[in-house]
């Protein structure tokens, strides 16, 4: 896995490929079921909510507030429902975790059910995306 790669192509809103996808979710997966419920989290911080998958809100969050890992971020929920781009904040979310996991920073996402261990992926509000991006629903089952 490539982390820095991915998320240089997360954050220009390209798609990961389909086993890229499924590489990563089993890896981030792993890392929520080994962590605590509570989180530290060191400043600076910046506490955010109801992105609802608008790609550019978060992106312009970023540059506001800094990208990690100079800023750690806390999404307290609605981060992947109703907006047309619920997959690319999705993946961006879960590569920064992925990369920043230990020390310097990092990005805490609060309850969104959005990764279930016995079905794995759920996006809440939004029908099959896996049809829509890559032309099945494979990913998501």
């Amino acid at each position: 896995m490539d982390l820095d790669l991915w998320i240089s192509k997360g954050k220009e809103a390209q798609h990961l490929m389909e086993d890229e996808l499924q590489l990563l979710c089993e890896y981030v997966k792993e890392i929520l079921i080994e962590e605590s419920n509570v989180q530290p989290v060191h400043s600076p911080v910046a506490v955010c909510g109801d992105i609802h998958g608008q790609f550019n809100d978060l992106i312009k969050l970023f540059q506001t507030g800094r990208h990690v890992p100079e800023t750690n971020y806390i999404f307290m929920g609605d981060f992947v429902n109703r907006g047309y781009n619920c997959l690319e904040v999705f993946t961006i979310l879960l590569l920064l975790k992925a990369r920043y996991l230990h020390g310097g920073g990092g990005v805490t996402c609060g309850p969104d059910n959005v990764i279930n261990s016995e079905t794995g992926l759920e996006l809440p509000g939004k029908e099959a995306p896996g049809a829509e991006e890559f032309g099945r629903d494979g990913t998501w089952e």
